[in-house]
């Protein structure tokens, strides 16, 4: 039964007085302020983490070995090629390195096209036998088409005009870089999800071992090319050696295995749909720009790829000519330094993997590298793991042929190498000291844009507004940057334009 005399609590309409309250300010997220989580539930993707030595990943780790072979044959061929087979000036070869690494500056294309633009509801698979087909198929017309003769043999110019022929050799070997790139691009794409299946404590191993798996693969290409170009057309001591078209020849047989690897030892879950807004996929990508922490990794990759790139641009020439290296000694040298790699890789995933990674860079410059790409894993967003990728690598590549380009505007020829003058050596000399102080200098200057660690690369993701602004300015200097390099290391391997002096030449005449 009801009771008649309750009253209502509320006051009348007509003499009710509003008062205004507070606006609750909610504090931005902070790793603190966040629930601790067990470092078993605090993947990113569900699912647990990837046995790559599985029969369903196998082919993900024989891809980088095969990936890494080339990233060690083709750099390795450069020289014995174009400073040694077709004899090019030291800003030439500068130029031809440069344009060969040119590919680079698209590698966001792919990466966008293998999250964004599935084929037939699969979005890594494809792309990667795609580039292998497209790599195969090079590398038979190059082993195919007429060899030229060398600059010299056995000490004695049988062919002067090889200088010309250098544009022969640059243009399919760039088409060759696209290749490989939209194949690496789809590879980090299937890296970034099987790493975001991976704990806290242990993400980045994947990461760790598929990098150890690189540079196995880049030690055999450096070895297979120090070897097998080291007779009398390249400036060695071997009576024989294998011919351009033997060289290449191998290299499409490995181009082949990357295909069969890719269609019977890999798998790849299909996605729900093919369809992919394109305007809405730009727009997602440009807001993770505009993060913090993305901005940041940019301009710390950017510098730190630009000054660990930087050399006395006689270099390998000071090397053959002066103290008598032989293109055998340089390749193994690198084999060495890529051995090095593989070994702090090891390292990084028994012992420092949780380590401070501002600590693991300013200890180690083999780990600089490593690091830098680390962070990544922990900002990457879902759905856009490759492309995220690719364009904050992208703009640490463009750092390698900024450099390069300033290499080109210092270099000299192979003559004022071969006077063996004082002034020739402290003219070298100087200029070693002032590239390493300046590494210290730069390395010292951008380490704080590098996290500290996994939590706090994810708190300044939570707590960092969006900017508009450095994102625009690097987006307008990168364009700028990348227009330049282009233009001068092309017009650095046309003969007749070689001689600018914005392509590194004395100045035509």
């Amino acid at each position: 039964m009801l009771n008649s005399s309750y009253q209502p609590s509320y006051q009348p309409f007509d003499t009710y007085q509003y008062q205004p309250q507070p606006i609750l300010q909610l504090p931005k997220p902070s790793i603190e302020s966040a629930p601790v989580v067990s470092s078993q539930l605090s993947a990113f993707r569900l699912g647990g983490p990837v046995d790559l030595f599985s029969r369903n990943y196998i082919g993900y780790l024989l891809n980088w070995v095969l990936i890494g072979f080339f990233n060690g044959a083709i750099p390795a061929l450069v020289y014995s090629l174009f400073g040694v087979y077709l004899h090019l000036q030291a800003y030439q070869g500068n130029a031809a390195v440069a344009l060969l690494e040119f590919a680079w500056n698209f590698k966001f294309i792919f990466s966008f096209l293998t999250d964004g633009a599935p084929i037939n509801r699969y979005r890594r698979k494809p792309y990667m036998f795609i580039g292998w087909g497209i790599l195969t198929v090079l590398l038979l017309v190059f082993a195919f088409r007429p060899q030229m003769e060398p600059y010299k043999r056995y000490g004695v110019i049988v062919n002067r005009d090889a200088e010309s022929k250098g544009p022969h050799y640059v243009i399919p070997l760039i088409i060759t870089s696209l290749a490989r790139i939209m194949v690496i691009t789809a590879c980090e794409g299937m890296m970034f999800e099987v790493a975001h299946r991976e704990w806290e404590l242990e993400r980045g191993r994947t990461q760790s071992i598929s990098m150890m798996a690189r540079g196995v693969g880049q030690v055999l290409g450096i070895i297979l090319v120090a070897f097998g170009s080291f007779g009398p057309d390249f400036g060695g001591t071997y009576t024989h050696s294998l011919s351009l078209r033997a060289m290449f020849s191998i290299w499409t047989l490995v181009a082949l295995t990357g295909m069969v690897v890719t269609k019977f030892l890999l798998s790849e879950e299909p996605i729900a749909s093919s369809a992919q807004p394109f305007a809405s996929q730009m727009h997602r990508i440009w807001r993770i720009v505009q993060h913090r922490t993305t901005w940041q990794i940019m301009l710390f990759g950017l510098f730190q790829n630009a000054v660990m790139t930087l050399k006395y641009h006689e270099k390998d020439a000071f090397y053959r000519i002066r103290l008598g290296a032989t293109p055998l000694s340089l390749n193994m040298s690198d084999a060495v330094g890529t051995v090095g790699s593989v070994a702090a890789a090891c390292l990084l995933i028994q012992f420092w993997l949780n380590t401070n990674w501002r600590k693991l860079m300013l200890w180690s410059l083999m780990a600089v590298a490593f690091t830098r790409e680390l962070v990544i894993i922990e900002i990457a967003a879902p759905g856009h793991l490759a492309a995220t990728f690719g364009i904050i690598t992208t703009v640490h590549y463009l750092g390698k042929p900024f450099a390069t380009r300033l290499n080109v505007l210092l270099s000299t020829n192979h003559v004022d190498v071969e006077q063996d003058t004082n002034e020739e050596g402290l003219e070298i000399a100087t200029e070693m000291w002032i590239i390493f102080t300046i590494r210290i200098v730069v390395l010292l200057a951008i380490v704080r844009l590098l996290p500290r660690q996994k939590r706090h690369a994810l708190e300044r993701k939570l707590r960092s507004d969006p900017n508009l602004v450095i994102p625009l300015v690097m987006f307008i200097c990168v364009v700028l940057v990348f227009g330049t390099v282009v233009t001068s290391s092309v017009l650095a391997i046309i003969p007749s334009t070689s001689c600018l002096t914005f392509a590194g030449g004395d100045g035509c005449v």
